[in-house]
């Protein structure tokens, strides 16, 4: 399972959620993800989720959830949200708990529509901040103090918070069509009615 991501392009500039972006021209086998002054090898990002695997560790989604909105530090763009749980999800599929999101192929690769109604409720109790983006029909989101407060009480190692990290980095490290793309390189059964790449 890790093989195929460790083939992957990581050497994309993110996509903001303002909508900006920045490009460049990084090898298409490039292993590493540079973001800042944050070199990610996705060689060690394997190791360690495999690692992961091995201790069987189990966490809510709702617990994912806001653990994956604090690991942003900042906003994520619907794709980028949906993309950092589906690979949580793959990549960790014996620390995420039974109740785990599952995913569709949808428009723009693996989708999952009860991610927004999670957002919702969260956002009505506090621990999510939903930003509407002028000139967009789609939101942002962000975790708030309080839900940066509650993710700290999640019962998740160190080191599943950390390999949490590395993903949101990695998908928050490319452009829209750049993630879309290599998402669906790394499953292409995802393709399926997409209206993005055919």
């Amino acid at each position: 399972m890790f093989r195929h991501l460790i083939m992957q392009v990581l050497g994309w500039s993110g996509f903001p959620c303002n909508g900006s972006r920045q490009t460049n021209k990084e090898p298409i086998n490039n292993l590493t993800c540079k973001r800042g002054r944050n070199n990610i090898s996705m060689v060690k990002v394997c190791s360690d989720l495999s690692k992961a695997q091995a201790r069987g560790e189990a966490v809510t989604k709702r617990e994912i959830l806001l653990l994956v909105l604090e690991a942003a530090e900042e906003s994520l763009t619907p794709v980028q949200l949906q993309k950092s749980l589906f690979l949580v999800g793959r990549l960790m599929s014996k620390v995420v708990g039974d109740d785990f999101y599952h995913f569709e192929p949808y428009h723009y690769g693996p989708f999952n529509g009860t991610i927004y109604d999670d957002i919702r409720t969260e956002a009505a109790n506090g621990f999510i901040n939903v930003t509407t983006v002028p000139g967009q029909r789609w939101s942002c989101y962000s975790i708030s103090n309080k839900g940066r407060e509650e993710a700290a009480q999640v019962q998740a190692s160190e080191k599943s918070r950390k390999n949490i990290k590395k993903i949101v980095t990695w998908v928050m490290g490319m452009t829209f069509e750049k993630l879309v793309a290599t998402i669906y390189r790394l499953y292409p059964e995802f393709k399926e009615n997409s209206v993005f790449y055919r």
